[in-house]
């Protein structure tokens, strides 16, 4: 008798643990697929990455990193 409780408590408690694993919060529930968007559309509002785009990104980024991080210099 003692060996049956023993194990229904074991059960009572790996199933209390297993249904604590459940997400129950909103953002992690699946959400439905969104349609995908028409590709004519897509290709319209595309932009070709220039090396003006990428001089201007690294000129904002690269000085904001070194002085955040202490760097003493880079090199691109």
């Amino acid at each position: 008798m003692r060996r049956l409780m023993a194990l229904l408590i074991c059960a009572l408690a790996l199933t209390s643990l297993v249904i604590g694993q459940v997400p129950t919060n909103p953002a992690f529930t699946k959400k439905e697929a969104s349609p995908s968007p028409n590709p004519e559309t897509v290709r319209e509002s595309v932009h070709e990455m220039t090396a003006v785009d990428v001089e201007a990104f690294l000129d904002g980024i690269v000085p904001l990193q070194l002085s955040q991080t202490d760097i003493a210099g880079a090199t691109i």
